[in-house]
């Protein structure tokens, strides 16, 4: 450690904590909150969800969600390489909170509206959601935490719908 470092930590009271050690301590609330969320949506989609009808689906629909699909993961993850720290974070982050809020959205809006029915359409629609997230995400990136991301992956999720 470094001698300004030494000082700051003697001032505030404390040992100094490096990265390591913040990444280490956080690594297992995330993956905690991450396993709590997926057991509470896979719970909520399979006893209170249907999908729908094979003949409601169609390709031009289908083209649309994979064309934003491409969008949220290649156009926003890649987007965020540049950053000098943050590049290869921001590849995984955008795929894992992408997953996150759309599974969110899906459930919270189902619930909310009533329409139990897993769709192109709602798949579409919680897409909409993410993308409102990584907005979000490119503006906070290095800044939050991943457990602070998860957090407002979720909350933005309810707020969306």
């Amino acid at each position: 450690m470094s001698d300004l470092t030494n000082k700051i930590s003697s001032f505030l009271g404390g040992d100094y904590l490096g990265v390591e050690d913040i990444a280490a301590s956080l690594s297992k609330q995330l993956g905690l909150v991450i396993l709590c969320v997926q057991i509470a949506a896979a719970a909520i989609i399979f006893t209170l969800f249907n999908y729908q009808d094979v003949s409601d689906y169609d390709s031009s629909k289908y083209m649309i969600f994979r064309d934003i699909m491409v969008m949220l993961l290649l156009g926003f993850g890649y987007l965020m390489t540049f950053l000098e720290k943050y590049g290869l974070s921001s590849v995984g982050l955008t795929m894992l909170l992408t997953a996150l809020n759309m599974e969110c959205n899906l459930v919270v809006e189902g619930l909310l509206s009533g329409n139990r029915f897993i769709s192109l359409d709602a798949i579409i629609d919680a897409e909409f959601s993410a993308a409102t997230l990584l907005i979000s995400f490119g503006a906070l990136i290095g800044r939050a935490t991943p457990l602070q991301m998860c957090a407002l992956a979720i909350a933005q999720s309810v707020f969306y719908a």
